[in-house]
């Protein structure tokens, strides 16, 4: 489990690293900022499962906490609510984007939401068969 754990983080910790790149190389503050904010958050985080994995007891712990079911049902519901949240707060820096003069990255965010949503889609149909 934590091993999946942290190899998302890496995978996000490099998309996050290319968005930074990215907005170097066009001289883009917005997509430098957005680059720079997710990959130190991908960094911290990377580092704080990286820290659990190496101490025994930290992992056992971590491990233990993830077959209690209180908190997996609170888990769960926190995901959807953070999830939900997201999805609205990026509809809504679309629209600021495309109010600013930045349309194109405002349809670029849109985009991103409805990826985000079929893939949420997808996944919520398979566990729904699954369980």
């Amino acid at each position: 489990m934590l091993k999946k754990v942290i190899i998302i983080r890496i995978i996000c910790l490099i998309f996050s690293a290319a968005v930074l790149a990215a907005g170097v190389i066009k001289k883009e503050y917005l997509l430098i900022t957005m680059g720079c904010v997710a990959a130190l958050s991908c960094a911290i985080n990377f580092m704080h499962f990286r820290n659990i994995v190496k101490d025994p007891e930290k992992k056992r712990a971590y491990e233990n906490a993830m077959h209690d079911e209180r908190l997996i049902y609170i888990s769960n519901k926190s995901y959807s609510l953070a999830f939900n949240v997201s999805v609205y707060a990026m509809f809504f820096g679309a629209i600021a984007a495309i109010a600013a003069g930045y349309r194109e990255y405002g349809i670029l965010i849109c985009y991103i939401i409805c990826g985000m949503l079929i893939i949420h889609g997808i996944a919520r149909r398979i566990y729904r068969k699954k369980y």
